[in-house]
């Protein structure tokens, strides 16, 4: 996992903290290459714990404690507050940059099921002004892919067919389901 596929999952995943940043995951396994890439990218020691909420459910935190991180990751995503409603789409990014963001958001928030015979990957956000650069970016790369609005008030962005998630799952490094 790169820098921007982390922070991508961050965005996604994750919450500021005083002093630094936490991603949260229900799997164990997610857990660990997290901390790895926390490690490895920004050479912090991750901490993880395994938290049991009062309505039974349970995720793993991995938290990094560097003020200069949070900071910087504040900073990037222009956020204040409510970050997963209101962040902003870094700017400055190359193609490449963007599609490992991109990767880290799909991490965080997508998946995949078979729709009407055909497979389909949904990606669900509340963030009108995120969601949009996604679908500018999966159509810059030539993906097929359509957003609408969803009930609760989010987006929803639909990549469907045999050959769109191929050609999502190539770009974008997006684990295929047979």
């Amino acid at each position: 996992m790169d820098y921007w596929r982390l922070f991508g999952l961050f965005a996604g995943d994750g919450w500021f903290q005083s002093g630094g940043i936490s991603i949260g995951t229900k799997h164990a396994k997610r857990a660990r290459t997290i901390a790895n890439a926390i490690r490895n990218k920004l050479h912090l020691r991750p901490i993880t714990k395994k938290r049991r909420f009062p309505d039974g459910h349970e995720l793993y935190l991995v938290s990094a404690y560097s003020a200069d991180l949070e900071r910087l990751w504040r900073r990037l995503l222009k956020v204040k507050r409510q970050k997963s409603k209101t962040f902003s789409f870094p700017s400055g990014l190359t193609a490449r940059e963007e599609r490992s963001f991109v990767a880290g958001l799909f991490d965080a928030e997508a998946y995949q099921y078979d729709w009407r015979g055909k497979p389909r990957i949904a990606f669900e956000i509340f963030n009108q002004k995120a969601s949009s650069k996604v679908l500018k970016r999966l159509k810059a790369d030539g993906v097929p892919a359509c957003m609408s609005r969803i009930k609760a008030g989010g987006n929803r962005i639909d990549i469907t067919g045999h050959r769109a998630v191929s050609q999502f799952s190539c770009l974008y490094d997006w684990p295929c389901r047979e």
